[in-house]
């Protein structure tokens, strides 16, 4: 029969024995404690560089919204300014040449009612220097209203209207043009039959 120390040295060989198999188990413990942690602190990481990534995308976003807003609002801040200065141009335009419309519609009425038909002859010379100068007065004015429209949209107006004056004036430009042109021949031809003469 076992003595009292022999019993206690089995009982701590026992202990002993039991926290050699329990060592390894809590190392296991602490080890997959650890790898838990690590994966945690590396799914924050990504979780962080997730939203940084994020953050930084909607920054540059909004940076590209900015950008865009303010090239489109000068562009279309820009186009009301031309299109608000145009139409302002045109209506002046227009009102002047609604002047001139009346103008030249005054004059027409004047012009028409001019008729030397059963005038006296005493009196027709009077009549004629009235009438003619009336018919050039309106010439005049269409004269001032074509050159002070000719630089504008609305030249087109008067295009092919010409008025007595500048026919004249584009006989005789037509006439000094085609002489210059035939006056060389002229010459030659001149000197030719003098030769022929001469022989």
């Amino acid at each position: 029969m076992p003595t009292l120390e022999q019993r206690k040295q089995n009982l701590k060989v026992s202990a002993d024995a039991l926290d050699e198999d329990q060592l390894p188990q809590e190392l296991e413990g602490k080890m997959q404690e650890a790898r838990q942690q690590i994966e945690m602190l590396h799914a924050q990481k990504l979780e962080a560089e997730r939203q940084r990534l994020e953050r930084e995308a909607r920054e540059l976003r909004k940076q590209d919204f900015l950008n865009i807003q303010i090239e489109v609002v000068e562009k279309l801040t820009s186009a009301i300014t031309t299109i608000e200065l145009d139409a302002k141009e045109s209506k002046r335009e227009l009102d002047e040449l609604e002047a001139t419309r009346k103008s030249f519609k005054a004059h027409v009425q004047r012009i028409e009612k001019l008729s030397p038909e059963g005038i006296e002859q005493d009196e027709l010379d009077q009549f004629l220097d009235q009438a003619i100068s009336t018919v050039d007065k309106a010439d005049d004015e269409f004269d001032q209203a074509t050159a002070y429209f000719s630089n504008s949209r609305r030249a087109g107006i008067f295009h092919g209207n010409t008025s007595h004056g500048s026919r004249v004036d584009d006989f005789h430009t037509n006439l000094m043009n085609g002489l210059a042109f035939n006056l060389p021949l002229l010459i030659l031809g001149g000197l030719a039959l003098i030769v022929y003469l001469a022989k």
